[in-house]
């Protein structure tokens, strides 16, 4: 289902997480954020719904919910959090994420 809407992925993302399918849960984030390797559709979750999540506004509060918990201690978030923007806009505000204060 991951496939065909964000917000299928978002859950995969989390899900994946929590039950320790890392390699997984960065694939769909991959696709998700990055439009790179799994693809992933434009719909939320179904195009009945006519909820769209254009890729230039993915949402991330899902990564940082407690299921994440072991996505964000594998060297690949940290990559992630990059690629994506977050860590540079964490420098630039002169912040630490909270995920990194735990």
């Amino acid at each position: 289902m991951a496939h065909q809407g964000a917000g299928y992925a978002e859950n995969m993302i989390a899900f994946a997480a929590a039950l320790g399918r890392l390699d997984e849960a960065f694939m769909v984030a991959e696709g998700l954020y990055m439009n790179r390797g799994f693809a992933i559709g434009p719909s939320r979750f179904s195009t009945v719904q006519r909820a769209f999540t254009r890729f230039e506004q993915r949402r991330t509060r899902t990564l940082f919910y407690p299921s994440g918990r072991a996505m964000q201690r594998d060297p690949r978030f940290a990559a992630l959090m990059e690629e994506i923007g977050l860590a540079r806009y964490w420098r630039d505000a002169g912040v630490t994420p909270d995920y990194q204060r735990a």
